[in-house]
């Protein structure tokens, strides 16, 4: 019965762990960055950006044609997929939050950190 010891100590600490650890959020400050930030994804989704996309894909297909390769014909597109998207994406990866709820926790172990939760 003693070698089962440690196992229930380590559930014991990942269940008081888990207790008093509040939601997983992205930081809120940064707003003096704001402008710069809006700036750079106006000109990343306006024609600004669709100009570079096209320039990314002519590129490849040019070098594409040079090496004799379809490889570099993918990886302009690829390119040019990346920079329309990476606004969207990195808005995503800031705001995202995680809940208990989403962590697939057992109601039992909710509702203790929800009654011990700040």
């Amino acid at each position: 019965m003693k070698r089962y010891q440690p196992i229930a100590c380590a559930a014991l600490a990942a269940a008081v762990v888990l207790a008093v650890t509040p939601d997983a959020m992205a930081g809120g400050g940064g707003a003096e960055f704001q402008e710069v930030y809006d700036t750079l994804t106006e000109w990343v989704e306006g024609v600004l950006g669709r100009i570079i996309a096209v320039v990314m894909v002519v590129a490849g297909v040019a070098i594409g044609i040079a090496r004799q390769s379809i490889a570099a014909f993918g990886i302009g597109v690829a390119s040019a997929l990346g920079l329309v998207n990476a606004p969207t994406i990195v808005d995503n990866i800031v705001t995202a939050a995680i809940t208990q709820e989403q962590v697939g926790l057992p109601p039992a172990v909710l509702a203790v950190i929800n009654a011990v939760a700040f």
